[in-house]
């Protein structure tokens, strides 16, 4: 899927950060850049990390001249590390200059290497390359062989410098990358496969480039120093130094018309890729709008939906707070009305309890005064009928006392008479004697009957007080009922007062 307008300026953005970067395009201290290199914790590309450490202010002019007039290649790694050497490892393979980009710590505008990456500067002239046919020797540096015909008709051209982004010999990569045997020879083989292909160039202990043309504008090298990985006796290109074979008897015509015909069929695959493409386009073109048209439409009826859900939601808020008021107003109108009635119930209450207790005092006083009343008739009967008895009993004394003396005097007389005469006087004594006995008699009599008139008095006066007793104690207990008939009533009133306030 192609990157949208907005991925296309973020990988813009992304590229200018990137490149904002960049290595020394000028000899310094004798030391120029050669290119980026990719490197292992396990297995250093350069063998020795740099004297003094800085892991703030490092730059590549810093890490030159601390590995300046002892080794020939300095490496710039993760922002600040600084690793130096005689030699390259062959392990170490080239890698885009993209993914040299870190700024180095003590100069943001320059690059120094990145993560598991080297950006490598060498001593110019380091490895002094010879040049073969064409201009150049057999021999190089380090006593290795630049062969001149290496098989399939390919025959040595010259050293020319190389990178990354420029190549030498472009057009396809019969081998990329490091493979520990790989050969000129099978270089050769592969590139011979495709009779378009002129030029091969090797390049760093064993990378295989194929292409139709020369790009010769960079110019020559003479780098051309590391040994082949398959055969450590010849030359296999350099660092950023490729090594170009040139095939003989090429039919310049017979390969125009295969690459015209090599054109022209991609130019049909092309063309119906485009169609393919374009029809691809049309019909996700198609069902995309569909796919809008049919989102716009879910969304209207989403919307109207929605309106429609907010107006029916507002419509049922509003009549429940309308709801809710008229029970709040009906709520505090029985709660006033509730209010008003206990109030007045408690107002009736106390005048019904303040009467009570009124009539309660008034029963009470007046009971009280009746019972005062009674006992005091009581006593003043209980005194007259004392009285009465006490007259009686000394009038009935009296009477005693004068019939005592009359007997007295009529035995006295009796007693005068009988010394006269025994007869008369006998006879007068049986007289006295009778008249004595009659006497004693109405005298009992008299006695008897005053006792009979005192305990009728007694009795009289016992009813009379019993009778002012009952009438006080029946008068007291109504009194009391009367109290506690007003109590009870006091006590349910103020209870359903209480119950209807609650």
């Amino acid at each position: 899927m192609m990157p949208t307008k907005l991925g296309w300026l973020a990988i813009a953005a992304n590229t200018a950060t990137v490149l904002a970067q960049t290595h020394l395009t000028s000899t310094y201290n004798g030391f120029s850049y050669v290119g980026c290199y990719s490197d292992n914790s396990g297995n250093r590309a350069l063998a020795n990390l740099g004297p003094t450490p800085d892991t703030a202010g490092m730059t590549i002019e810093k890490c030159i001249d601390q590995c300046a007039g002892t080794y020939s290649y300095i490496g710039l790694e993760y922002y600040y590390e600084c690793w130096c050497a005689n030699t390259l490892n062959p392990a170490s393979t080239s890698q885009p200059d993209t993914d040299c980009s870190l700024a180095c710590r003590g100069n943001s505008g320059e690059a120094c290497g990145g993560a598991s990456r080297l950006s490598i500067y060498a001593v110019q002239g380091a490895s002094n390359g010879g040049t073969g046919s064409n201009g150049g020797s057999n021999g190089g540096s380090n006593g290795l062989t630049i062969p001149q015909n290496i098989g399939s008709g390919y025959t040595y051209v010259n050293c020319y410098k190389d990178s990354n982004d420029q190549r030498a010999v472009s057009g396809a990569a019969a081998d990329t990358g490091y493979y520990p045997q790989i050969s000129l020879e099978q270089c050769a083989a592969n590139c011979a496969t495709d009779p378009t292909f002129k030029y091969l160039g090797m390049d760093y202990y064993g990378e295989c480039f194929c292409g139709p043309t020369l790009d010769a504008s960079q110019g020559t090298s003479n780098g051309c120093t590391l040994p082949c990985n398959a055969n450590s006796a010849e030359a296999c290109g350099g660092i950023n130094a490729v090594q170009v074979y040139q095939r003989a008897g090429f039919d310049a015509g017979a390969a125009a018309a295969a690459s015209r015909a090599s054109v022209t069929s991609q130019k049909a695959a092309s063309r119906a890729s485009v169609t393919s493409s374009k029809s691809s386009f049309s019909v996700a073109q198609a069902a995309s709008r569909a796919s809008v048209t049919s989102s716009r439409e879910a969304f209207s009826a989403s919307r109207e939906s929605s309106r429609s859900s907010v107006s029916s939601s507002k419509q049922v808020f509003s009549d429940a707070q309308a709801a809710s008021r008229a029970s709040v107003t009906s709520s505090r109108q029985a709660v006033s009305d509730a209010q008003a009635a206990s109030r007045a119930s408690v107002s009736t209450s106390k005048q019904a309890f303040s009467d009570a207790q009124a009539a309660s005092r008034a029963s009470v006083t007046s009971s009280r005064n009746a019972f005062s009343d009674a006992a005091a008739a009581s006593r003043s009967s209980v005194t007259s009928s004392r009285s009465l008895a006490n007259s009686v009993a000394s009038s009935s004394r009296s009477v005693a006392s004068a019939s005592r003396a009359s007997a007295n005097a009529v035995l006295s007389s009796s007693r005068s008479s009988a010394s006269s005469s025994r007869s008369a006087a006998n006879a007068v004594a049986s007289e006295s004697r009778a008249s004595a006995s009659d006497s004693k008699a109405a005298n009992a009599a008299s006695v008897s009957s005053s006792k009979s008139v005192a305990s009728s008095s007694r009795s009289a006066a016992q009813a009379s007080v019993s009778s002012s007793r009952s009438a006080a104690n029946a008068s007291l207990s109504s009194v009391r009922s009367a109290a506690s008939a007003a109590r009870a009533s006091s006590t349910l009133t103020t209870t359903t007062t209480t119950t209807t306030a609650a």
